[in-house]
């Protein structure tokens, strides 16, 4: 069985090698961008990216059967012309940033999920039933209507509203909004402060840590070798 210490470390870890990821894809998209003429002749050898072509029919739908089929209607393989590739290099180039935004929103809310599991498993009795996380407390009508969000945020782990940090609840609340906004609106109501939002999402992970550690010891997670100790 995990401790919250174990799901502690591999939250974590996913999240700041999906940072890494991002890191890379950035590096890679602007060198590209930088060395446009041989990356489209590259591209002509081979098409080695495909283009992707919905089909469908009422013959078609009637022909399918199971995922397996899919390719009926979604083909993944069409011959890609080269330009058609770099004109995307610079099309919506931060539309991949609210998906990766909404999936380490996802770890956050797992994370917590979890933790409530460990230290108040009886917090789920009605509640996650009906389709609600932790942070359900911690919300815009909760806000309007008075309702104290420290205490709300609190609650689920079984802590008291001064046992916790009002700014990071602050924090939460916006990260919230940002989510809601991406989900709803298909939109991301801030682009410049992604980076920033990454970060904020990281530390609200390691603030539940901290405040369900019953010993309050630093912790530093790094999974790859680091220089600092040389």
């Amino acid at each position: 069985m995990e401790t919250v210490k174990t799901i502690f470390d591999r939250t974590i870890t996913q999240a700041i090698k999906l940072k890494l990821g991002l890191d890379i894809y950035e590096y890679i998209i602007n060198d590209k961008n930088s060395n446009f003429v041989n990356f489209e002749a590259e591209l002509d050898v081979d098409y080695p990216i495909k283009g992707t072509e919905v089909r469908f029919s009422a013959e078609i739908f009637s022909k399918w059967r199971n995922p397996y089929n899919n390719d009926l209607i979604v083909d993944t393989q069409k011959d890609l012309a080269s330009t058609d590739i770099t004109s995307e290099l610079s099309a919506e180039p931060f539309r991949h940033k609210e998906m990766i935004f909404i999936y380490l929103f996802t770890l956050l809310e797992d994370f917590g999920n979890s933790l409530v599991e460990k230290v108040n498993n009886t917090y789920y009795t009605g509640v996650i039933q009906d389709g609600k996380s932790w942070h359900s407390k911690v919300n815009k009508h909760a806000k309007n209507d008075g309702r104290d969000l420290v205490a709300g945020f609190g609650l689920p782990f079984n802590l008291q509203r001064s046992d916790i940090d009002e700014k990071f609840v602050d924090l939460l609340y916006e990260l919230k909004q940002k989510r809601n906004s991406i989900a709803h609106e298909l939109k991301y109501p801030d682009i410049h402060s992604f980076k920033d939002d990454i970060k904020s999402l990281i530390v609200i992970i390691c603030y539940l840590y901290h405040i369900n550690d019953i010993t309050k010891s630093p912790v530093k997670i790094y999974p790859w070798y680091d220089y600092d100790q040389d």
